[in-house]
């Protein structure tokens, strides 16, 4: 159980810290908040269904940004210097966060029309 324990406080730890220092998640979270409000004010109330495609497009954004903050991250620690291969490995990870936009942009489309 402690075990268990230990893992949620590490996870929870990363969650804190990128909150408070990583830029792309905090622009992600005000982009998401400005967007959803903007949603249901604009066109709410949604169906159940309507909810939940939009929360879980948000959190695909979500956690595509924190696995590309971490593999930011790891990149940056192993190979400080600029490394053709490093940036192409980066661009590539920061190209999951834009698709999984772009798709959460389709998402609120097909609900806000009630397609969905």
């Amino acid at each position: 159980m402690r075990r268990i324990a230990r893992k949620f406080k590490h996870a929870l730890a990363g969650l804190y810290f990128t909150l408070l220092h990583d830029r792309g998640i905090q622009i992600l979270l005000a982009c998401a908040t400005i967007g959803l409000g903007g949603l249901y004010y604009f066109f709410g109330p949604f169906s159940d269904l309507g909810n939940f495609v939009l929360i879980t497009s948000f959190f695909l954004v979500l956690i595509t940004e924190l696995q590309n903050s971490s593999t930011e991250a790891a990149l940056d620690a192993l190979h400080p210097e600029h490394h053709e291969g490093v940036g192409r490995s980066k661009d590539i990870a920061a190209a999951s966060v834009l698709c999984a936009a772009a798709f959460s942009l389709v998402c609120a489309y097909f609900v806000v029309t009630g397609k969905i």
